[in-house]
């Protein structure tokens, strides 16, 4: 959970972690980013799967019901189902209605319950095989219209080399030459890409035909495989230590706080390092708690290293600057020679 007055850090936080693992693609094996974020209170809760059980059979029955916008009751109330504990983060408060959130707006469940669920990516049952039928018609339309172009290119390319051999032989053409040579690299560089996204695009057809076939078996595949994050009873290995857990998660930031305080009072002219070093133990702490730790180091080393970089070229840029100049300079005096040379 999040401190109001924290959202815009949690936002930038969260920005640059999407940035390192989808841009920069420095990403765990899971190819996510982590939902770990420093300025986010810590807050412990194990889902064991053991609590009240309520159902048929169970100690509390119930009926299934719809709800729908002419349900006048659910439409109607905005308040919690429970107690308003006036918590600041909202951590204790009781949860709203099936309509609306906390704060008033519409509940995306509710509004767009499939998007929600995550199944508007999934179409129904029965028009499964007209969708399959389809995205191989237009990956096969793509691929003919690929192999099209890329005869087009083969054959401009191949004239092209033709008269790139014919100019070299030629010293007094060759600005002529050098052209042509550019209109080659790029030529070679389209049909590279070309020929890429047709060999993807047949291994695709292959998957979606594979996929058609195992539907036909009767293999549908997982039924929760579109829920990415879905919720599952902790392990045992996982709360082993939730006591340990929950009271660290239940001190952490009043420890903070008074820590803060403590610095302030008995030594403020380490105000700066204190603080710094409060954080730090508190990231630690959580990090380890969310088997976080490697990723945890491995950031801080990624980011102390980009300082480290900035120091260096704040300290030392004139020379950096020398360098530089010297070897653009060499490099002018090579090709000139070469170009004499050839």
């Amino acid at each position: 959970m999040e401190l109001p007055f924290l959202s815009p850090l949690v936002r930038l936080a969260d920005f640059l972690q999407n940035v390192w693992v989808k841009v920069l693609r420095q990403a765990t094996g899971t190819g996510q980013a982590s939902d770990f974020n420093f300025f986010r209170i810590p807050f412990v809760d194990y889902a064991r799967g053991d609590g009240l059980s309520i159902g048929p059979g169970q100690k509390k029955e119930w009926q299934p019901g719809t709800l729908d916008e002419n349900t006048a009751w659910a439409v109607g109330f905005r308040g919690l189902w429970g107690l308003y504990a006036q918590d600041p983060i909202s951590g204790e408060n009781a949860p709203a209605g099936p309509v609306y959130n906390r704060d008033g707006l519409v509940r995306r469940s509710w509004y767009d319950p499939l998007g929600w669920a995550g199944l508007d990516k999934v179409p129904p049952s029965d028009e499964m095989e007209a969708v399959l039928q389809r995205r191989r018609q237009e990956i096969e339309t793509r691929r003919g219209k690929i192999r099209e172009e890329i005869a087009s290119k083969s054959a401009i390319l191949q004239e092209l080399g033709v008269e790139a051999a014919a100019l070299k032989a030629a010293p007094h053409l060759e600005q002529a030459y050098l052209r042509v040579k550019g209109q080659i690299r790029d030529l070679s560089r389209e049909l590279q890409e070309l020929r890429g996204q047709l060999a993807l695009d047949g291994a695709r057809f292959e998957a979606i035909e594979l996929h058609a076939e195992r539907l036909k078996a009767g293999d549908k595949g997982p039924m929760r495989a579109h829920i990415h994050r879905a919720h599952r009873p902790s392990l045992d290995s996982e709360y082993s230590l939730a006591g340990l857990a929950e009271f660290v998660a239940a001190v952490s930031i009043g420890g903070l706080m008074v820590g803060v305080v403590l610095l302030v009072v008995f030594a403020r002219q380490y105000l700066v390092i204190g603080l710094a070093a409060l954080i730090g133990v508190l990231i630690f702490v959580e990090a380890g708690f969310r088997r976080q730790l490697p990723r945890l180091i491995n950031s801080l080393t990624v980011g102390l290293a980009v300082v480290s970089v900035l120091v260096l070229a704040f300290e030392f840029f004139w020379q950096i600057v020398v360098v530089a100049v010297i070897a653009a300079g060499v490099f002018i005096m090579w090709e000139n020679l070469r170009e004499i040379t050839r």
